[in-house]
This record gives C-alpha cells, structure tokens and sequence, in this order.
C-alpha cells in the first residue's frame, strides 16, 4: 500500500501536532456530508488501491479483542449501566491515561477476575459523600474540557 506524497505530508503534520501540546484545531477547509464522504472515499481508495480492497476491510469489521477470539469471530459485548459519578471518574482516567474507556473496563475486569480466581476479592468500600463530591468535581472538569474540545474542532 502506498501513500501520495501530499498524504505523506499531511500525516506528519498531523503526527507532529498529536504529539505536540498545541490546541487540537488544524488550519484547513472542514467538510462536511457528501463532501466529506467523497473526500474519504478517495483516501482509502489511494491508501488501500482498489474498490475491492475497500470492500474487503469494511466487511472485515472491527477487530477482535484478545488472543482467544478466534480470527473472524466477533468478541462477545457484555452491556452494564453505571451510574454518572463512575461514568465521570472512568472518563477522567481515560483522558489522563489517553485510555478508551473499554480498555479501562477490560483491565479492571481483569483485575477482578484475578483477585476471585486466588481467593482474595479487592473490596474497597467508598463513602458516598466522597463519590457525589468527586463526580461533582470530574463533572465540572469533563464540561471544561468538553467545551475547550468543541470550541477547538470549529
């Protein structure tokens, strides 16, 4: 697979700047629906060569998760509802970790996982006073950031 010259460019300049400490907004013409659809379509059809190899990848689908999914199967979802307070501490370790919040997940089940399997489950009781001033703290704190983030990608 091979990248134009002009992509090359583009990608280390968008390197640079992930790497840099510089505000997230980019100089540069923003597109939007059909525009932008076409605009991508023409990236991966220059980075993979063909329509079938673009078929290909989107049919592949996401990857899977861990070593014991076999290829081309799909990693089982498990689904569970939180409450806001662990919603904004999960956000806030995932922003100061640079961590998806999945991954996060997946380790503190791993964690979990181990500490039963030895026969010595972590417990650790939380006041909640405690937890409804800190999600009130990362609450304010996400809003900042979530402001600062929008306010950038205009």
């Amino acid at each position: 697979m091979s990248i134009s010259a002009a992509n090359q460019k583009r990608y280390h300049g968008l390197a640079e700047l992930e790497e840099s400490d510089a505000p997230l907004a980019t100089e540069g013409e923003t597109l939007r629906g059909d525009a932008a659809a076409t605009a991508g379509h023409a990236l991966f059809l220059e980075a993979l060569g063909s329509e079938e190899a673009i078929e290909e990848e989107i049919r592949r689908g996401r990857p899977h998760v861990g070593s014991s999914t076999p290829a081309g199967a799909q990693s089982p979802v498990i689904r569970a509802r939180i409450d806001p307070a662990r919603e904004a501490r999960l956000k806030a370790i995932a922003w100061s970790t640079g961590k998806k919040p999945s991954t996060l997940l997946r380790e503190a089940l791993d964690l979990l996982l181990v500490s039963y399997e030895t026969g010595q489950p972590q417990v650790v009781p939380v006041d909640p006073g405690l937890l409804e001033k800190l999600s009130e703290q990362l609450h304010s704190a996400t809003k900042v950031v979530d402001e600062q983030l929008s306010g950038a990608r205009r």
